[in-house]
């Protein structure tokens, strides 16, 4: 299962932890068994059709492995852009 955040009242800092930026993307977890992939969303929907490239770019990897991250469009500046045309590449 993945990790999920968690509500707060407000903002804080603190040295012992570790923030990440807010990419407005798709979190994904990806299950690499050999050349055997399996993509989902953390509601465990398959997203291996609709991230074939990805999928098929974790398959050649060959190794064991769990990835939870971020799938993101970004643009010509490097910002999210979630609203792009480039999802449906």
């Amino acid at each position: 299962r993945p990790m999920l955040a968690t509500l707060v009242d407000k903002p804080f800092n603190s040295p012992d932890w570790i923030f990440e930026i807010k990419w407005d993307g798709f979190r994904a977890i990806s299950r690499i068994k050999g050349n055997e992939v399996s993509m989902y969303s953390r509601n465990n929907v398959s997203f291996n059709d609709r991230f074939l490239k990805i999928a098929d770019a974790l398959s050649g990897l060959k190794i064991d492995a769990v990835l939870d991250g971020e799938i993101v469009v970004v643009d010509e500046n490097g910002k999210p852009d979630p609203g792009s045309d480039r999802w449906h590449r």
